[in-house]
């Protein structure tokens, strides 16, 4: 949930995600993987950086996306990972 708040934006690459969330590569990617197998984030590949983003949901599955957005917006932990992701790409990020 907190992989797709911080993709409601713009897009991000693996590592600044894994700055953000303090987590390791390897689940952050695992995670992408799976969020991008359900259809909920989208790559886009730019030489060896992958860059992800919320994939807009299509009508059928508008009400998943409702629900889906509720949960992701109560999450406490949302607003300071916005914070910290902004801050980083004000920085220059690390893609």
């Amino acid at each position: 949930m907190r992989l797709l708040a911080l993709l409601r934006g713009d897009e991000s690459c693996v590592g600044d995600l894994v700055q953000v969330l303090d987590l390791p590569q390897g689940t952050v990617s695992r995670h992408l993987g799976t969020l991008r197998e359900a259809g909920l984030v989208e790559a886009r590949r730019a030489g060896a950086w992958a860059f992800y983003r919320r994939a807009e949901i299509c009508e059928a599955k508008r009400p998943l996306g409702v629900v889906i957005e509720e949960a992701v917006i109560a999450l406490p932990e949302c607003a300071r990972d916005a914070d910290r992701l902004a801050q980083l790409k004000r920085d220059g990020g690390c893609c």
